[in-house]
């Protein structure tokens, strides 16, 4: 497996544990972190590069870990646990096509 995939699926699990610590300790609660994450993807998929410079497969692995993040605030909301391979999957199975290629 490729080094930087490795340090992705670190950083991404330290940053599910800061936004559930965020949450336990009422600093944000499980909806702001879903608003914050959902206005980041729509900010990235709105940008111009995005649709013209990038192919679909390169979208995903820029869309990846907020959606990655997304998923696992989820799960938090509903106290239920998931490994890194759990998430990432729901992710894959979750994901729509772009408009582009409809």
């Amino acid at each position: 497996m490729n080094v930087a995939s490795l340090q992705m699926q670190g950083l991404l699990c330290a940053l599910a544990a800061i936004n559930q610590m965020l949450v336990d300790k009422g600093a944000a609660t499980t909806d702001d972190i879903a608003k914050a994450l959902s206005g980041a993807e729509q900010a990235l998929s709105g940008d111009d590069r995005f649709t013209e410079d990038m192919e679909p497969q390169q979208r995903d692995a820029v869309l990846f870990p907020l959606r990655y993040l997304h998923m696992a605030n989820s799960m938090a909301a509903n106290d239920e646990g998931a490994t890194f391979s759990d998430l990432a999957r729901m992710v894959g199975k979750l994901k729509e096509k772009y408009n582009d290629q409809l």
